[in-house]
């Protein structure tokens, strides 16, 4: 009896199913790596790839992988917002007024008593920065090195 091609067939599939058993215990069933997103549309014909680029597409399209690259974004975006915590604070305030005055309101006996309309402007700016703030600078620390690890 020949068994011909037939033996390396077999001992493909079962090199194929080892290394599909020896996946399934590496990753956990509901593990992020084991999806996908697809950014194209589906066609209903056949696409013929290559290696190179069935793997850049799997790098691509890899949920994990897109996954991991929000954390990271959010990670960098926390690390901003705690930096800016450390900036000096600046507020401004503008104002205008109109006013009438009576100087015999005030003890000044004049003629005429009444001075105006007078137009007031006022703008004030006021900057406030705290001289040594030991929780924003570890704040600030934590969220360098979490940006640092979610690369």
């Amino acid at each position: 009896m020949k068994c011909g091609p037939i033996l390396p067939v077999l001992a493909a599939a079962l090199q194929l199913a080892t290394a599909a058993a020896a996946q399934d215990a590496r990753l956990p069933p509901n593990s992020p790596y084991l999806g996908s997103v697809s950014k194209q549309q589906a066609t209903a014909e056949p696409r013929p790839l290559s290696v190179k680029d069935a793997m850049k597409l799997a790098l691509q399209n890899n949920l994990g992988l897109l996954l991991q690259e929000e954390s990271e974004a959010t990670a960098r975006g926390a690390r901003w917002r705690a930096l800016a915590d450390l900036l000096p604070n600046v507020n401004g305030s503008l104002r205008e007024s109109r006013q009438v005055i009576n100087l015999e309101a005030y003890g000044f006996p004049a003629k005429p008593s009444i001075i105006g309309p007078l137009n007031i402007f006022d703008a004030l700016v006021y900057l406030s920065q705290a001289v040594v703030d030991i929780e924003h600078l570890n704040d600030a620390k934590a969220a360098t090195l979490n940006a640092k690890a979610g690369k």
